[in-house]
């Protein structure tokens, strides 16, 4: 293979035992720099001494080595490993530079010890700058042989054994470490995320293999999960060498941020919050609207963690698959209560099965409750409210073949692990209105009308309408105030000065010579005008609605949710908003007071309207 450029200067090739047919865990592995002019580098315990099967890499550029030869099982003292000491041999055979990671060695200073016939000196171990993008400390000389000594008796080899903290090696590993990419919001950064996998064509691509499955759980995926600032930014480098992408998004759902890691069309999310759900969702291509419907759930009930899979690589059907790798990660010792597993699948339509019925099963068995979370959720005030109704796998005798029905990754947690998991089986019916299509086909729709907002952030509105709607924040301009900003043209003086003459006619309780409604009426007569709009795309709809005086409408998508809106407000002091959501969505109207706390959760019901009424309830 050809070496990432920057850290070597010649074509490397990698050899590593055979990972399919007959299996040697125990070969060692090995980096071979044909050209090289310097040493060549093993590492006895990369196990036990991690992390120097890595730190290998920066210090070989350093030292321009044309060798790195990596053991498969940690080297025992007294005890000769045939395999690795052949391939040593055979490889090296003047004899080579051992790499240890030793915590009594001093942080930022590492240890030499040379045998009498060394193949290199001290002098070649002190790059006098960074090469190859790799920084290292000074070395210096340690008289006597290395503690923990490893093959021939000292003095009978040729070895030069550096001795290195791990911290050292970890601030190696970290020279080169990539930036970590960056995404305003989670639901937008997933839509687009969805769409480019989904156009790629599986054909033509090898399946990872074992080893890499096993390096993107262990070096990427754990140190994400549970790891510090600096250990983040090592498996955003250590991610790389699997294809795989580390992101940080500013804002997934009550303004928290998150984490986001993409391997080979596998997307897993982290979020901040103090929560333990877990949601997975393994059948995005086959079950449409499964993706977004876990997203959303995630956000609403600020979860731990949202798998999504988007690649045919068989998630669920087989154990090696990066979903399984991002799976057990989470699964790792994490100090806490267990965590509850919700897994979002779709359920095609059955004969004798309700359409609006969701279906859940307990992969347990002898589990007589569902989890607490799970409860939670399904009430009336939580984020599968939208739910008519609900039972359980065991209780429908027309779904007795879905009874028992796990996959890897519950079957790994009910087998390993003590979280509680349950399988939602959701209808087409149910998730018809989460399999959205492009919402920038409705914005350009509307743009004829000059609804949709133009400048820097274009149609993107902190939908968060819900800052918006629900009041102004510390700091943030009322999105009500910026939406009647230029939206509708002013209405000609004549109509103004007939339609002041009729209500004042009215006030006085005379005939005029036109009926005019009240200001509420005439609120929600143009909202169930936007209404018909969403529903039938005539744009007839919406022009009655500008011709309204006192009431502002404005197009865009919401940064939080995602998905395209309506936002309709009258311009008085006590004024209303409301949004209607574009695209596919449940009938009726959520309505809510004008208070940021009451708006935010609100933002992830499915019906067409938000109405903010303006009043505490």
């Amino acid at each position: 293979m050809s070496a990432p450029t920057g850290l070597f200067h010649h074509v490397s090739y990698a050899i590593s035992p055979i990972e399919r047919g007959v299996v040697h865990t125990s070969w060692p592995s090995a980096l071979v720099v044909p050209g090289a002019s310097g040493p060549a580098i093993v590492v006895p315990r990369p196990v036990a001494e991690a992390p120097a099967a890595e730190a290998a890499g920066p210090l070989c550029a350093a030292l321009s080595c044309r060798l790195v030869l990596v053991a498969g099982r940690d080297q025992v003292p007294g005890v000769i490993d045939t395999t690795f000491s052949a391939a040593l041999a055979r490889l090296a055979p003047e004899g080579a530079v051992e790499l240890r990671a030793d915590f009594d060695a001093p942080p930022g200073r590492p240890l030499v010890h040379l045998e009498a016939a060394a193949p290199i000196g001290l002098p070649a171990l002190q790059p006098a700058a960074p090469r190859g993008g790799a920084g290292l400390p000074p070395m210096a000389l340690a008289e006597g042989a290395p503690p923990l000594l490893l093959g021939a008796a000292w003095g009978e080899g040729r070895r030069a054994v550096v001795r290195m903290h791990p911290e050292t090696m970890r601030a190696s590993l970290l020279q080169g470490a990539p930036e970590i990419r960056s995404a305003p919001a989670l639901m937008p950064w997933l839509a687009e995320q969805v769409r480019a996998w989904s156009e790629r064509p599986d054909s033509g691509l090898a399946a990872p293999s074992v080893a890499e499955l096993t390096f993107l759980e262990r070096h990427v995926a754990e140190p994400l999960i549970h790891g510090f600032t600096e250990d983040r930014a090592l498996a955003a480098r250590f991610a790389r060498l699997v294809d795989a992408e580390v992101w940080q998004l500013r804002d997934c759902g009550s303004r928290r941020p998150c984490r986001a890691l993409v391997a080979g069309g596998e997307i897993l999310v982290l979020g901040t919050g103090p929560s333990k759900l877990v949601i997975e969702a393994i059948r995005v291509p086959e079950e449409a609207g499964t993706w977004r419907l876990a997203a959303e759930l995630f956000s609403a009930a600020s979860g731990r963690a949202l798998l999504i899979a988007i690649s045919r690589s068989g998630a669920g059907m087989s154990a090696f698959t990066p979903a399984q790798a991002l799976h057990q990660a989470l699964s790792a010792d994490e100090a806490g209560a267990p965590r509850t597993i919700v897994q979002i699948r779709g359920l095609g339509a059955r004969p004798g099965a309700p359409a609006d019925a969701l279906a859940i099963g307990r992969p347990r068995a002898g589990v007589g409750e569902l989890p607490p979370v799970l409860s939670d959720m399904l009430t009336m005030s939580g984020p599968l409210s939208f739910v008519p109704r609900w039972r359980l796998l065991e209780d429908a005798p027309e779904l007795a073949a879905l009874v028992g029905v796990r996959d890897a990754l519950i079957a790994f947690s009910a087998a390993f692990t003590a979280d509680a998991a349950a399988i939602l089986w959701f209808p087409p019916a149910l998730r018809r209105v989460y399999a959205l299509g492009d919402p920038c086909l409705d914005l350009r729709r509307l743009s004829a009308l000059d609804l949709v907002p133009t400048g820097r952030s274009g149609a993107w509105v902190r939908d968060e309408a819900a800052m918006a709607l629900g009041g102004a924040a510390p700091g943030v301009v009322d999105v009500r105030t910026v939406m009647s900003k230029g939206t509708v043209k002013e209405e000609p003086p004549a109509r103004k000065s007939g339609r002041a003459e009729a209500r004042e006619a009215e006030a006085r309780g005379k005939p005029g010579t036109a009926t005019v409604t009240t200001g509420a009426a005439d609120f929600m007569t143009a909202l169930a005008q936007v209404e018909a709009y969403a529903e039938s795309n005539n744009l007839h709809w919406l022009r009655l609605v500008l011709a309204e005086p006192g009431l502002r409408l404005q197009a865009g998508l919401g940064r939080t949710t995602g998905r395209g809106f309506l936002s309709l407000c009258e311009t008085g002091a006590d004024r209303r908003c409301a949004l209607v959501w574009l695209g596919p969505a449940l009938p009726g109207r959520t309505v809510v007071p004008s208070k940021i706390r009451a708006v935010g959760p609100a933002l992830w019901r499915r019906n067409r309207t938000l109405l903010v009424d303006g009043e505490e309830r």
